[in-house]
């Protein structure tokens, strides 16, 4: 009678690397966590960030943007320009990429918004989304595991990228925004 199947044989001779693997995983997080932080540093250097921004950590994996006169009567913030889902499985495995975003939780003033990014002569970094979800703009990050070396570029840059491109340009809209919070 055949216990083990070719699987559990495998994991059962390679144990310790199994054990030293899920160590590797847990670090990977916490560092993906870190950079995640890290990019407020790179942020606040912009001229723009001085105009009423706040930096956001949500949960583990997600942090975003957002100005402090763009909040609701319920002092929460309405537009969001961030990035989700930073985790291994997302970021370098076969679930939905991590995501670059503008999300609204005010429908009427993303309708509003959608009809001013359609009207920018070329938007530079991601695509409307027209799925009438809380998302506005969205782009995903994917990185393939052999360009974990070219994190800086293939990751960190297009993040600041994204943030800062979407802060400047929103920015121009901030009566329209205001006066629709009103």
């Amino acid at each position: 009678m055949k216990i083990f199947s070719d699987e559990s044989k495998l994991l059962a001779k390679n144990w310790e690397t199994y054990q030293e693997l899920l160590k590797a995983e847990q670090t990977l997080r916490t560092e993906l966590q870190d950079f995640l932080e890290s990019l407020e540093a790179d942020l606040i250097k912009n001229s723009w960030w001085q105009n009423q921004w706040n930096f956001i950590v949500y949960e583990d994996t997600e942090i975003y943007i957002s100005n402090s006169n763009w909040v609701s009567q319920y002092d929460e913030y309405v537009i969001l320009i961030g990035l989700e889902g930073l985790t291994p499985e997302r970021l370098f495995g076969m679930d939905n990429p991590p995501l670059l975003y503008i999300k609204s939780s005010d429908y009427n003033l993303g309708e509003l918004l959608i009809g001013k990014l359609k009207e920018e002569e070329n938007l530079k970094q991601g695509d409307i989304d027209y799925s009438s979800s809380r998302y506005l703009v969205t782009q995903p990050l994917k990185v393939l595991p052999n360009e974990v070396e070219k994190f800086d570029k293939v990751v960190r840059q297009p993040a600041l990228d994204f943030l800062s491109y979407y802060a400047t340009t929103l920015e121009k809209y901030t009566d329209l925004i205001e006066k629709a919070l009103s």
